[in-house]
């Protein structure tokens, strides 16, 4: 579950270093879009960031659970609101690692996929 973790993870920080390069091919000048479009590609390596250094932590303090957690509720909810305004595959391929990467965590988190050995 933590390779499926890490690797959504760094797929975010690639995603959001793609968004960060492919805004001076979108936009010619400075303008409110294009700083919003380059402050997607900052939430995405920020995202994958705390996802990275928050899941393979072994000591988890109840703030850093807290925080990692609701970044990436926070996420969720941004990422739909996204969706409604401009849908399209690019939104919903985003969507679809947000919402994959917040229910990892909270499986990490809760420890569901956890092998036990009864001895």
């Amino acid at each position: 579950m933590k390779i499926a973790h890490l690797s959504i993870s760094v797929l975010l920080i690639f995603t959001g270093i793609i968004h960060l390069i492919t805004t001076y091919a979108h936009y010619d000048t400075l303008t409110f879009n294009s700083l919003w479009f380059f402050s997607g590609g900052l939430w995405g390596i920020f995202l994958g960031y705390i996802n990275i250094l928050a899941g393979h932590n072994s000591r988890r303090s109840k703030i850093n659970l807290f925080l990692w957690h609701s970044a990436n509720i926070l996420s969720v909810v941004f990422v739909i609101m996204g969706y409604t305004l401009m849908p399209g595959w690019q939104s919903a391929f985003a969507g679809f690692m947000v919402v994959s990467v917040a229910l990892v965590s909270l499986l990490i988190t809760f420890n569901r996929f956890q092998i036990t050995s009864k001895s």
